[in-house]
């Protein structure tokens, strides 16, 4: 396969399904090690031989950033490093490495062997500094191992970012603006912020069905994210994606190109992909159970549904399950135009002239009512003609639909 085929993706995603324990919130795909079918270290094993064999094909020559997820990728240990050395080896032109780590297991030791294999970025899962709150919501780390996996990982040389939550049970409005100085003062560059979502299914969502936990209402939840975000601004942080704050140049480069429509691919379970038709033809190559795409549909998402037992099992890539979902060039700037909207800088001049030629009249009378609203303004340069407002951060849902109606022709389910 030829590695310089235009539309291959520039992003490497890598889900690792598996924590100590899962905390209360969350309904990812990960399972406490304890309830986990394989170890993490064979499943690491699978991985590895994933991404020699995509290495071997060629297809994973344009990577510019990988990113190691999950779950709990510090989970792996000694397992982690030589994961990281392997995607160092099958993407020769990486600008940027990252993992996500848990304090609890976020060793120096790890860390070290982490950023020796490769790895120059660590985002830390922080969610707040109040030990009374990390035990509501079923963290197993405590604030003190927090600040110091953050401290660690600055001094040996990581670009860090960290994750605070909002609305968690027993926040005021002031306590999230306090833990994000706090973890700035440690030595992160990036910071993101995300209000806490409550799903039915899961611990938290069952006590507050149940009344038996209350969480600061919406009115608290965006007071405490603009006093936060009004405390990060004068440290030297600026918001440039709806959730994500960073110093000058520490931009999480490997988000980005989730924002900008480049082409990524993802391995693990329920990991999502995103290729242009020529990198999915490509793909198939390599896959051949991945069905014929029709001429019309521009883009491909691909959700993997293979188990981390089935990877363990037969870690090959004919062995890999996918859910497949395709969109035409209407559905493609249209969700390309909600993923700009995330951003600061806002819908890039040659976007802005792709949705009127496709969209026409539909698009600039939707950009009208969003102007009108208040919630879109001219751009400060003529390459992003258009970009959110300050108001826009509580209410970017109401973009994103206000976009997303516009697509004349619906995604097509493919297998």
């Amino acid at each position: 396969m030829n590695a310089t085929l235009s539309g291959l993706p520039e992003a490497l995603y890598l889900h690792i399904p598996f924590c100590r324990a899962r905390c209360s919130y969350c309904d990812f795909e990960s399972s406490a090690l304890c309830e986990a079918g394989v170890s993490p270290r064979r499943y690491a094993d699978a991985l590895v031989e994933l991404l020699q064999a995509l290495r071997d094909r060629g297809f994973l020559g344009a990577c510019r950033t990988a990113y190691l997820g999950g779950g709990t990728p510090t989970i792996l240990g000694d397992a982690l490093p030589r994961v990281i050395a392997e995607v160092r080896k099958a993407t020769p032109c990486l600008e940027e490495v990252t993992f996500e780590a848990n304090p609890e297991s976020a060793t120096r030791e790890l860390l070290d062997k982490a950023r020796a294999a490769g790895a120059d970025r660590v985002s830390i899962g922080v969610q707040s500094l109040d030990d009374s709150i990390l035990s509501r919501i079923g963290r197993i780390h405590t604030a003190d191992e927090a600040r110091r996996a953050i401290a660690q990982a600055a001094d040996l040389g990581f670009r860090v970012s960290a994750d605070l939550m909002a609305g968690l049970p027993g926040e005021g409005v002031e306590d999230l603006s306090r833990d994000a100085l706090e973890v700035a003062s440690l030595g992160t560059t990036h910071v993101s912020l995300y209000p806490l979502e409550v799903h039915p299914s899961t611990p938290l969502g069952a006590r507050v069905k149940a009344k038996a936990q209350r969480l600061p209402d919406e009115d608290e939840v965006a007071e405490s994210l603009e006093i936060a975000q009004t405390s990060l601004s004068k440290v030297g942080f600026a918001r440039y994606e709806v959730a994500s704050f960073a110093r000058a140049g520490e931009e999480s480069h490997h988000n980005l190109r989730y924002w900008d429509g480049s082409a990524y691919l993802a391995l693990g379970p329920s990991g999502a992909s995103m290729l242009p038709k020529g990198a999915y033809d490509a793909l198939r190559e390599v896959i051949p159970a991945l069905p014929e795409a029709p001429r019309h549909l521009q883009r491909l998402r691909l959700t993997c549904i293979s188990s981390a037992e089935r990877m363990v099992a037969d870690p090959t890539l004919a062995s890999l399950d996918f859910r497949v979902e395709g969109m035409g060039e209407g559905a493609a700037i249209a969700e390309d135009l909600m993923l700009a909207a995330r951003c600061t800088r806002g819908i890039p001049a040659d976007l802005d002239v792709r949705a009127k030629r496709m969209l026409g009249k539909r698009y600039e009378d939707s950009c009208a009512r969003l102007v009108e609203r208040g919630l879109l303004c001219e751009g400060e340069d003529e390459a992003f003609p258009l970009r959110p407002t300050q108001a826009a951060w509580l209410l970017s849902n109401e973009i994103f639909g206000e976009f997303w109606a516009l697509t004349p022709d619906e995604p097509v389910m493919l297998a």
